[in-house]
């Protein structure tokens, strides 16, 4: 039997769900936090006010993989999101990220976004080849209503289908040694 201090990322997503249902980049800096993991929100190599899904998101990418380090990245690409499922499967710690320049490349002029989007990857598969998993959602209906994320479904509802091979995941390693999947990565 395995024993850990700290819960499984899909009871760390129940336990914050509902405090941060309209804050994606919120819910997930408390889901990590629940969990033992730190990742930094804020920027200070880049100069622009960016909000902090989108420095999540440049940090996944660009700075926390190194070496040895618990933090596995995952590339993009059409075999992403079943590399993703598979670590979320073992019990690792998985987020999914995109900015919002890269949002914004399936947006119409007018509908975009300043606003980058993350998310918790969950076990089991979703619809259309992403995962399932946990996320706030920032903003407000065409009422003036505040959007509210979703629990434990599928994130084809969470980014736009043309994202699927542009998405950046991450997994965090939870103790283990072993970084190559079943896939071959």
């Amino acid at each position: 039997m395995e024993y850990s201090l700290f819960p499984t990322p899909r009871k760390a997503c129940e336990t914050h769900f509902e405090t941060h249902k309209n804050n994606c980049s919120g819910f997930v800096l408390a889901v990590a936090q629940e969990i033992g993991v730190f990742l930094p929100s804020t920027n200070l190599f880049d100069q622009q006010q960016r909000g902090t899904a989108d420095v999540l998101t440049m940090w996944i990418e660009q700075w926390l993989p190194s070496p040895g380090s618990p933090f596995l990245p995952i590339p993009a690409g059409p075999y992403a999101a079943k590399l993703a499922m598979e670590y979320a499967d073992r019990g690792d710690f998985v987020i999914v990220g995109a900015t919002h320049e890269m949002i914004n490349k399936y947006k119409e002029k007018g509908k975009q976004t300043s606003h980058g989007h993350v998310a918790v990857v969950t076990p089991g598969s979703g619809k259309n080849g992403f995962p399932r998993g946990y996320w706030g959602q920032y903003g407000k209906d065409k009422d003036g209503n505040p959007l509210s994320g979703k629990k434990d479904e599928s994130l084809s509802l969470s980014f736009n289908k043309g994202l699927r091979n542009d998405l950046l995941y991450f997994a965090v390693m939870r103790g283990k040694t072993e970084t190559k999947s079943r896939l071959g990565f």
